[in-house]
Formats: structure tokens, sequence, C-alpha cells
């Protein structure tokens, strides 16, 4: 809800950050820095950390047998839209 032209609390104010899983991770290199623009910040022998701002990673990419979503991390006003 919005009061005053700013988001009440309990409101995602946004997609903070995403974990995925892929048999083909590493083509994700590629596609994470020449087609989305993110800048590779983190490797291990089995994942691929981006960002795209100051944030440690916004998107981490690891090796797995199926292709899917590990989590998501979502951005909210304070700790109180948490409860």
């Amino acid at each position: 809800q919005v009061r005053g032209g700013r988001m009440t609390c309990g409101e995602i104010i946004g997609l903070g950050y995403v974990g995925v899983r892929s048999p083909a991770w590493e083509a994700w290199r590629d596609f994470g820095t020449k087609l989305l623009g993110m800048q590779l910040c983190r490797t291990s022998s089995r994942s691929l950390g981006f960002r795209m701002d100051d944030a440690v990673h916004r998107l981490l990419v690891r090796e797995a047998e199926d292709d899917g979503v590990d989590y998501y991390g979502w951005e909210v006003a304070d700790a109180k839209a948490l409860q």
C-alpha cells in the first residue's frame, strides 16, 4: 500500500537477490556479463556470483543436475516488515 508517496511497512520494495541452479551453469558466465550486463564477482569450482551494485552479489548460479530456483531475497522497508 502506498501512502503519501511512500510504501507502508510489510510491503516488498524489490527483489534483492536470486539463487538458481543449472546443469549449464558455466554458460551463465557469458549470459550474466554480456547479456545482463552484470559483473562477475564471485566464482568457485561449482558456482558463479554476479553483481550490479555494491551488494555482495545479486545473482548466484550453482551447478546442479536440474534447472530451478533455489531462493529469492526480497527487499523490504525495515525489520518490522519482516514480522
